[in-house]
This record gives C-alpha cells, structure tokens and sequence, in this order.
C-alpha cells in the first residue's frame, strides 16, 4: 500500500535533512497540474525554512517543477500557457525557465533560485514509477547562499543517489 511505501521514506529525509541542514521535502504527482507535498523533514537547525504536509502547488512549478517538466511529454507551447499561467516569487522569462528544464533532464536534478520564494533555493531530483514515469519528487529546499554552486550540484547528486534508492519502491 502507498502508506507502506510512504513509511520508507521518511528516514530518507531525516538523513537528508540532518545532511544538509535544510528542509527536505517529498512532492506526488496528483493530476495533470498540481503536486502535493506528501512528506516533509524540516530542517533540524534553529532558523529554517518550515514547510506544511498537503500543501499544494502547480506541478512545474520550482525545482520539482523543472523536474516534472523535463520528463514530460509536454508540448513547448503548451508548457509555455501553462508557465504563464503560474505566479512566480521572482523574475523568470520562459527562454530561462527551458533552459533549466532542459538542464534538469541533462544533470538528472532541477534547481529553482527564488522564483518560487525570494530568498529559497530549491533542488529537486526524480522518483520513477515501473513505467519511467515520474510520479513523486524529492527536494531540498533552503536559503539563497546557504550553498555555493558546487554545493548545490552536490547537493543534487546527492538526491539523485537516495532517488534511485527510492524508486524500486513506485
């Protein structure tokens, strides 16, 4: 059952969390245009980024968002009505927006720089189902100069290793 498989996460970001004194976050896919924050580990330091279990938001929309988009079978153009579509916390043209989806695909993790929220910065790696689909996302997420570039590209390798481990379970 999904409550089992869920059950095996939550260590998952503990260890994440704990790793990178940031808040670790695990994103579900549920539906065409929306995803849903199933699991959080906040960050265990005293100032931190605090996020809420079942919060909701547009699928490509953050790092998670760069993520879900990548593996898409979108068209351009309709990803492109959809990103207009999305209020954004800070500037993004969509000429950026693909290529940083088109990034994602090629590094295997998305980056969102405050577009979601000033101040946060987000990384984002995929969870595959039996089919190659992405149906849930694993993220960090933290505050803008908490990590240089190379920590934040360790960071995402970091995420694309416990995502692997994650997705025999979907």
């Amino acid at each position: 059952t999904e409550g089992l498989r869920l059950s095996g996460v939550r260590p998952t970001l503990h260890e994440i969390a704990e790793r990178f004194s940031a808040t670790a976050t695990f994103w579900k896919n549920i539906g065409s245009d929306r995803i849903t924050l199933a699991m959080v580990e906040n960050s265990p330091t005293d100032f931190r980024i605090h996020m809420v279990e079942g919060h909701r938001r547009p699928k490509y929309m953050g790092a998670s968002g760069r993520i879900f988009a990548a593996y898409s079978d979108l068209p351009e153009e309709k990803l492109h009505k959809i990103f207009k579509s999305m209020r954004w916390g800070g500037p993004l043209s969509f000429e950026t927006y693909m290529k940083q989806v088109h990034e994602a695909k090629s590094l295997g993790y998305g980056v969102d720089n405050g577009t979601v929220s000033q101040g946060a910065v987000s990384v984002s790696a995929p969870i595959f189902d039996a089919n190659g689909n992405v149906t849930y996302a694993i993220a960090v997420i933290m505050f803008m100069g908490q990590y240089d570039d190379k920590g934040i590209a360790k960071i995402g390798n970091t995420l694309k290793q416990y995502a692997s481990r994650l997705t025999p379970m979907y």
